[in-house]
């Protein structure tokens, strides 16, 4: 049981650190040395971000007014003369109103900002032998 578990341990540790130089892991590709050292720099990054807005929308609406009576003059075959006055009810516009609406807006928008990453460098010839991210 406890060579199981030294095993698994082992086998995990060699398993999390093969960016490191040494006998079992990867050497540089350029000059094949497994020298290789790690260094954690920042880099520029876009990020998406979210935004919400609030606009106000307005539209003017007109409001009605109180009906005033009118006299017209209509043609009717049935009176002496073919026409008669009659009393219509006309509609009339009081005031203009504005109503507003609020309306949400969600825009998405690419921000400037920076990220580090691991870089594993060849400490013989400098050459970069890889990136990996570390953190946001």
């Amino acid at each position: 049981m406890k060579r199981l578990a030294f095993t698994l341990l082992l086998g995990t540790a060699l398993a999390s650190s093969q960016c490191l130089g040494g006998v079992f892991f990867r050497s540089c590709s350029n000059c094949g040395c497994k020298d290789l050292n790690r260094t954690c720099k920042v880099v520029p990054d876009k990020k998406k971000v979210t935004e919400t807005k609030y606009v106000v929308e307005c539209e003017e609406v007109c409001l009605p007014g109180r009906s005033q009576c009118e006299e017209r003059l209509v043609t009717d075959p049935v009176c002496v003369d073919q026409q008669r006055y009659e009393k219509v009810m006309v509609p009339t516009c009081e005031r203009i109103i504005t109503k507003k609406k609020l309306k949400k807006i969600t825009t998405t928008v690419e921000k400037p900002g920076w990220k580090c990453v691991v870089e594993t460098v060849c400490s013989q010839c400098g050459n970069q032998c890889g990136t990996s991210n570390c953190s946001q």
